[in-house]
Parts: C-alpha cells; sequence; structure tokens
C-alpha cells in the first residue's frame, strides 16, 4: 500500500485522511491498515512516532461505517495518550456522523461519562481501571463489540493493568472480536498476553535493532554532581524549542519547574498526582508555546503526542531502557528532527550501559 487512496473504504473517510496531511503511510500504516481492514489480528510492533494511531483507527473507522450494528474499544494506559487518540479520532470522523465517541478515563466524573454512554457511542476510548469501572456498573455493555485495541501494551502491563485488560476480555458477546495489539518494544509479559489474546494474528515488528529513529540526535554528557543543574541551564540557554525535561519523581517534576522558572525559563511541571483539569491547562500551554519547558516523569514518556517537541533532556536517566526509548520518542515525531540528551554523573555510567545495550548507541 503506497498511498491511502488505493484503500477500499468511504470517500468521506478518505476526504479526512487527506484534510489531516496524511499523504504517504507509515511503514506501521503501510503493513498494517490492509488485514485490519480484511477482520485480521494484528500485533503491530514500532517505535514510538512511528503512526501506530492511525494505524489502528482507519481501518476500525472504516469498518464501523460499513456495519452500523457495531462497536469498538480502544484502551490506553494514559488519560494524556486516551485523548489524544480521541481526538485523533475525531479529525478522522469530520463530517461523518454514523460513528459516535465516547471518553472514559480517571480524573474525570462518572455522571458526565454516563451521559456519553447514554448516547450509544460506537467508539468508545479509555483506560483500562475507568473502562472496567463503567463494566462494573452496567454503564457500558460490550455485547456488540467487534474490535479491541490496546496501545502501547506493553506499558499497560508494566503499570498493572494486566487484570484490568483482562477482565474486560470477559465482557465481549459471543461474536467474535477482531483484537489490535500495539506497542513500542516487545517485552515477555505482551507475548504471553498476545498469545491469549490474538487469533492467528499478522505479526509485524519493525522494532529491528535500532530502537530510536535516525531523526533522533542522541548524545550524552557526564558532570560532576553539584554541576549537573548549572550544566542542564546551559543546555537550555543554547536550544531553541519547545524542551521536555524528564525527572524521576513527582515531587522533583514540581521543585525543577519552580527552579527554572525562578531563573527566568518558562517551566511547568507535569506529574500523575495533578488533578485532570490542571493537566489540561500544563499540556495547553506547552502546546501553545506559553510555556516552554515541561517537567516530566515518566507519566508523559507514554502518550503525548506533541509534534513540536524539539528536544528531550534526562536530567535523571530512567529506570529501564524502554522508558528511555519511549522519552526519546517525545522528539523528532511527524518527520521533524529532534535531540535526546542525558546528563549523567559517574555513578550513573552501568545503568547508562545497560540502557546502550538495547538502544545501540555507542559510549
Amino acid at each position: 500500500m503506497q498511498s491511502f487512496q488505493v484503500l477500499n473504504i468511504d470517500d468521506a473517510l478518505k476526504k479526512n485522511i487527506i484534510k489531516m496531511g496524511l499523504s504517504t503511510p507509515t511503514e506501521i500504516q503501510r503493513q498494517c491498515i490492509e488485514p485490519a481492514l480484511e477482520g485480521r489480528d494484528v500485533l503491530g510492533v514500532s517505535q514510538t512516532g512511528s503512526g501506530k494511531t492511525a494505524a489502528f483507527l482507519i481501518p476500525v473507522i472504516a469498518r464501523l461505517m460499513k456495519n452500523e450494528q457495531s462497536t469498538a474499544l480502544v484502551l490506553a494506559p494514559t488519560r494524556e495518550l486516551a485523548s489524544q487518540i480521541k481526538d485523533h479520532a475525531r479529525r478522522l470522523l469530520d463530517n461523518i456522523n454514523s460513528v459516535r465517541i465516547a471518553l472514559l478515563i480517571g480524573g474525570e466524573p462518572y455522571h458526565k461519562q454516563i451521559q456519553q454512554l447514554k448516547r450509544f457511542p460506537r467508539l468508545v476510548i479509555g483506560t483500562p481501571g475507568r473502562v472496567n469501572d463503567h463494566l462494573n456498573r452496567n454503564a457500558l455493555k460490550l455485547k456488540f463489540c467487534e474490535h479491541f485495541v490496546l496501545d502501547e501494551m506493553d506499558r499497560m502491563l508494566e503499570t498493572g493493568f494486566e487484570e484490568d485488560v483482562r477482565a474486560i476480555s470477559g465482557y465481549f458477546g459471543k461474536a467474535q472480536v477482531q483484537t489490535l495489539l500495539f506497542s513500542a518494544t516487545q517485552a515477555p509479559n505482551v507475548t504471553r498476553l498476545m498469545n491469549q489474546l490474538l487469533k492467528d494474528p499478522i505479526k509485524i515488528d519493525l522494532s529491528g535493532a535500532k530502537a530510536i529513529h535516525s531523526d533522533i540526535d542522541m548524545k550524552h554528557v557526564f558532570v560532576k554532581g553539584g554541576d549537573k543543574f548549572p550544566q542542564l541551564m546551559h543546555e537550555l540557554n543554547e536550544r531553541d524549542g519547545s524542551v521536555i525535561v524528564f525527572v524521576k519523581t513527582k515531587k522533583s517534576s514540581e521543585m525543577m519547574a519552580q527552579q527554572l522558572f525562578d531563573k527566568g525559563f518558562e517551566a511547568i511541571a507535569i506529574h500523575g498526582d495533578l488533578p485532570q483539569g490542571k493537566r489540561r491547562r500544563v499540556l495547553g500551554d506547552f502546546r501553545t508555546g506559553k510555556s516552554r519547558i515541561l517537567v516530566a516523569t515518566d507519566v508523559a514518556a507514554r502518550g503525548l503526542d506533541i509534534d513540536h517537541v524539539a528536544h528531550v533532556i534526562n536530567y535523571d536517566l530512567p529506570y529501564a531502557a524502554a522508558d528511555y526509548i519511549h522519552r526519546a520518542g517525545r522528539t523528532g515525531r511527524a518527520g521533524r528532527t529532534g535531540s535526546a540528551l542525558c546528563l549523567m554523573t559517574k555513578k550513573d555510567k552501568k545503568h547508562w550501559q545497560m540502557i546502550q545495550k538495547v538502544i545501540g548507541q555507542p559510549m
């Protein structure tokens, strides 16, 4: 498939694909969309920023438009990612009235979500915990669900959602459900759950030896412990464009943002304890450029789809190589170039060598 226009899908959907600026399919889209349109189960493993969202939304929406009795459920590990999938779906469904969307995520009032469900949405997008809550309350029914999508499956398992995913899968009706499972990394627990959920799947593994694509310039700098924050300020002054600075803890994200703000930088923090309304405001300020620097914990490494991020700086190394991959994947998106920098002290050296074995970057 070299063009979206050759697909056997509704013309209105093709028109919206063009309006979104999607012209040439990415590799994961090229290999995934056609078998998904045929109703096959799909396992897609591909690096962040490779276009996985369109790879599953286009065939799912196309099949919903052809069968107006069917519904679909999309699960994502974070509120941010679920919200971004919803926004992507709304653009694909512009002026298409046959498919309503519901967004079911934590941090939002239950009664507002129940009102969405009373309008009989055919595309439900949410986080596993909140979706499971609505199923237990009998507010959400999956009797006619024929399409089940799990995005960032590795992250869902890392954050303890396996029990919720299994419980949700038990609510489907008697009809055979098409399952599309996507991940940026292929871990053993993903393979185990994949074998239980997928039936004769098409397996597309584009992770390859290089976990991070070539449009991201990766560098690292060793400094003395006391020089780390001054080095960060130097790096920020030397760089143009928006920056995500990653730290380990919620507390340190708040402290770091305040320190940078006191030094004259337009910095804000995001972490898992922020109320949903404030999270939206923080991300809105960062997207619009009102705040140039976002200080984040790993809650933002998965799911943030902001095209204009020019730089990622790891002030603290992540615990796992997979988290490094997802942090770096916040830049260099949508055909842009980006940079990923690590600020390290001597005590980080062994941990950095472990990460290198996965990402393939020499010392």
